[in-house]
């Protein structure tokens, strides 16, 4: 108790108060948004006509959908939404079972039977869950880098910092690529155009350069670094928190 910090109750009623167990519920509905927002992603990307990230998928003995044999659905990370969901319904009856008739009944009682229990469960599950599709995860980086070139009109702001760049006001270079899009028949016209609404203040090799995604990852690297030895060291915490509780 002393190493997870849980001291006693310094003033107790016939209950303990609820609010340690509103803020610890809070938190598990916290960690199941994350998750959910995590499987949405996976299950968005998963799309055929995006299909640049899907869950792992043993082709010889999974079922992927009980009407169309064909499809790999991402069925865990479904399953993870769906009981994140429920997870984040437990807080609201948590909240109402705190206010006691005199600080002494027990309409907490019978719900948190299920809202403590529960909670506790389901976040462990579906925390394994995510775990195992983050393992298995596929990802098709051909197909991602295919998706961000075919469209250059997906590039805008990697334009409008290019011109501002060459001390055109942002208002003006909102309005230069703007009008480039609007009246780019296809996509290849938006080069010329860019150059003819700047009258020529910046060239086409740059206006390319600007077009071109792998330009535009700007700190993504370190970010993506810095966050991975972040997890690296929560997890060694962790691990030694684990190893005291368990000697």
């Amino acid at each position: 108790m002393n190493i997870l910090g849980l001291n006693v109750e310094e003033a107790s009623t016939q209950v303990t108060g609820r609010d340690r167990l509103i803020e610890t519920l809070s938190v598990f509905s916290n960690i199941s948004a994350t998750l959910e927002r995590l499987a949405t992603e996976i299950r968005n990307l998963q799309r055929p006509e995006i299909g640049e990230v899907s869950e792992g998928f043993d082709k010889k003995t999974q079922v992927g959908s009980s009407s169309m044999p064909a499809k790999e659905n991402p069925i865990t990370s479904e399953n993870i939404c769906s009981l994140a969901r429920l997870i984040r319904g437990f807080l609201t009856p948590e909240i109402e079972g705190s206010i006691l008739w005199h600080e002494r009944d027990l309409t907490n009682s019978a719900l948190e039977r299920f809202t403590i229990s529960y909670s506790c469960i389901l976040t462990d599950y579906i925390t394994g869950k995510m775990t195992d599709v983050l393992k298995n995860i596929v990802i098709d980086r051909k197909r991602m880098k295919r998706n961000l070139f075919r469209d250059p009109f997906s590039m805008s702001e990697s334009l409008v910092i290019a011109l501002t760049g060459k001390n055109i006001p942002r208002n003006e270079s909102h309005e230069i690529v703007r009008k480039a899009s609007m009246t780019s028949a296809r996509p290849s016209d938006l080069l010329g155009n860019i150059v003819k609404y700047s009258d020529g203040k910046i060239s086409s090799n740059e206006v390319e350069r600007a077009l071109n995604p792998s330009n535009f990852l700007g700190s993504t690297g370190k970010i993506c670094q810095a966050s991975v030895k972040r997890a690296n060291r929560s997890i060694r915490l962790l691990r030694r928190l684990r190893e005291e509780i368990l000697s």
